[in-house]
């Protein structure tokens, strides 16, 4: 084709010169209009024969002038009606402003006409000469050209359909258009039968994710800037919306074609692969998932088939299962139904989800109390669950036993799956903390006054994780997330020793997992709480657990405080007390805050520039 008439065509659709024909867009017949038809049919079968059944139509938009050769060989749809033998004669049809008959003997059914329509529409084209009275009462006014009807869900269909119908024209689509435009565009060429217009779309699609990766980079540019102009951030704004494309197209997903369908060519499994992998890469891994707080949100957030593409994707990084399964636990708490009401999320959805976690490679403490108590694996009987069990820790021989007796197994992620990417190093992820000169001189005052009214009971100071601290659970930056569990570092004050402290570590479980209790091995778990002298950092303390040490798990309070640990009580050595402060203790105030400042300045080698730091480092399992 010559450029020239390539260029003609585009000039044809937005001038409508020399058009032979008109689109009408209208809605579909709602469910009470057809039965109101039904009955209208019934009562002329009925006796009131040779009745016709008037079907009154709502159009939506403006009429669309066309051309019948182009849209005969760029629409299937259309090709189908305006090949009916009424357009043989090129007769006119008549319309009025606000309604039009459609049929004159019915022919409408229980189900959808669109329904049926958009799986194969060879509805013929209706009589050209119609008596149809005006609104007003007046004569019908008659179209100069023949009409063709599309009916439509909605009039927000009408911008879209224009749209994959202006591609049969152009062989392009508009600028500009967003993903959830691009989705609605496929829709309507799909419905109408617009060749190619379909795998534009989802070209269009797959560029407008590609310059989302390139504002990613323009934003953490941007962020590294802002940190290296100081702690206000004042630096150039990109004007970027700051939800990631990724997401956006994810909240468009009921508009995704399903798979398998006439709307799903190969094309859009190039789109579904784009998401999932920029999706993988958007959150990076569980333990960032949970403990960031901007994509714990983000997280919440998520559709069952984002969801769905996190848990099955080899890339999608951990410390251990165990983060995973805790990553699926809170996206189902936060999407439960309201009590009384039917449930959020589908069994046959949440039955799929659960499937996808790697049960196998789960640690001891979800394996063996978690999973149990956890009721939406309550769909896996007694029986399979046992088998997991048993499966886990089997042989070679004994597993290959148990996945011939079901070959089914063979294909479940439950007992065959691979490693997901790991996130710990090595040499084991350390995080460092922190306790304040603030929250150490109130510990100290509440062990002062319980010794002086004779209390054994211990005080506990929760150490900070600061940005490090984990999102979920609702503890804020006092606990960490490691291996599907919340771990919290305490200082540990004694009434009745003062010349000594305690570290100890606790670990709870969140609360979406349920009421579970349960024991965890500490096995190379580290504790480290740094020294000071003369501002200079010198020999620390630090212990490492070993093998058999265990902690036990409730589920997380507020604070950590009290839920129970395991540790060192004997830990920090302190030096005595001033001789001159000494003298000073007494029931009052004023001694309280004097025994309170004489203690303090016990710790002077602990503390350095305001706080008690140190660090927890957890093994790389």
């Amino acid at each position: 084709m010559s450029n020239s008439v390539r260029a003609g065509l585009v000039a044809q659709f937005h001038s409508g010169a020399h058009a032979d024909m008109r689109i009408r867009f209208h809605l579909e017949r709602t469910p009470e209009q057809q039965q109101q038809q039904q009955q209208e049919k019934q009562q002329d079968a009925d006796g009131a024969a040779g009745r016709a059944v008037a079907t009154i139509l709502r159009f939506v938009g403006e009429p669309l002038p066309a051309h019948i050769v182009i849209l005969t060989l760029g629409s299937t749809l259309l090709q189908a009606k305006l090949s009916n033998p009424c357009w043989q004669g090129g007769a006119a049809a008549r319309v009025s402003k606000g309604a039009q008959t459609e049929d004159q003997g019915g022919g409408s059914s229980d189900e959808s006409q669109l329904a049926k329509r958009r799986r194969t529409d060879s509805t013929p084209l209706k009589s050209a000469e119609l008596s149809i009275p005006m609104d007003d009462g007046q004569a019908p006014a008659v179209c100069a050209l023949p009409e063709v009807l599309v009916p439509l869900s909605s009039e927000a269909e009408v911008p879209f359909a224009r749209q994959a119908i202006e591609f049969i024209y152009t062989g392009s689509l508009s600028a500009g258009l967003g993903f959830e435009a691009l989705l609605r565009v496929r829709q309507q060429a799909c419905y109408l039968g617009v060749k190619d217009c379909p795998q534009a779309c989802d070209q269009a699609m797959l560029a407008w994710l590609q310059a989302g990766e390139q504002e990613v980079q323009l934003q953490g540019q941007q962020q590294q800037q802002q940190q290296q102009q100081g702690q206000d951030g004042a630096g150039p704004s990109t004007g970027i919306d700051l939800t990631p494309r990724v997401l956006q197209a994810y909240a468009c997903h009921a508009l995704f074609p399903e798979p398998g369908t006439d709307g799903d060519p190969a094309s859009f499994d190039a789109v579904r692969s784009a998401l999932a992998k920029q999706l993988v890469s958007h959150f990076g891994d569980a333990v960032a998932a949970l403990s960031r707080p901007d994509l714990y949100r983000q997280l919440l957030q998520l559709p069952a088939v984002a969801m769905r593409e996190l848990l099955a994707a080899d890339d999608f990084g951990t410390d251990s299962e165990d983060s995973v399964f805790l990553m699926l636990a809170c996206w189902l708490d936060a999407h439960k139904g309201e009590e009384g009401k039917e449930e959020g999320v589908p069994a046959a959805t949440r039955a799929e989800l659960c499937g996808l976690v790697r049960l196998h490679r789960l640690r001891p403490l979800y394996l063996n109390f978690v999973l149990h108590a956890y009721e939406p694996f309550s769909v896996a009987s007694r029986v399979e669950l046992g088998c997991l069990l048993r499966f886990v820790g089997a042989g070679e021989q004994e597993r290959t036993l148990l996945l011939d007796v079901d070959p089914q197994r063979r294909l479940c992620p439950w007992y065959c799956s691979p490693a997901r990417r790991q996130v710990v190093p090595e040499e084991g992820r350390t995080v460092e903390w922190s306790i304040s000169r603030e929250q150490l001189e109130q510990g100290l005052r509440e062990m002062v006054e319980g010794k002086l009214v004779g209390s054994k009971k211990m005080v506990y100071v929760d150490a900070s994780f600061g940005a490090s601290g984990a999102a979920v659970g609702g503890s804020g930056a006092i606990t960490i997330l490691a291996d599907g569990g919340l771990w919290g570092v305490q200082l540990e004050l004694d009434p009745a020793n003062s010349t000594m402290a305690g570290m100890f570590v606790v670990l709870t479980l969140p609360r979406p997992l349920g009421e579970v209790q349960g024991v965890a091995g500490l096995t190379h778990v580290r504790v480290t709480v740094h020294r000071w002298a003369e501002g200079e950092r010198k020999a620390s303390w630090t212990r490492k657990f070993t093998a058999g040490d265990v902690v036990a798990t409730t589920v997380v309070p507020t604070s950590v405080q009290g839920a129970g640990g395991f540790g060192w009580p004997t830990a920090l050595e302190l030096p005595p007390v001033a001789a001159s402060a000494a003298g000073g203790e007494g029931a009052g105030a004023g001694g309280v805050a004097a025994e309170v400042a004489a203690q303090l300045a016990r710790w002077s080698g602990w503390l350095h520039e305001g706080k008690v730091t140190g660090s927890a480092t957890f093994p790389r399992m």
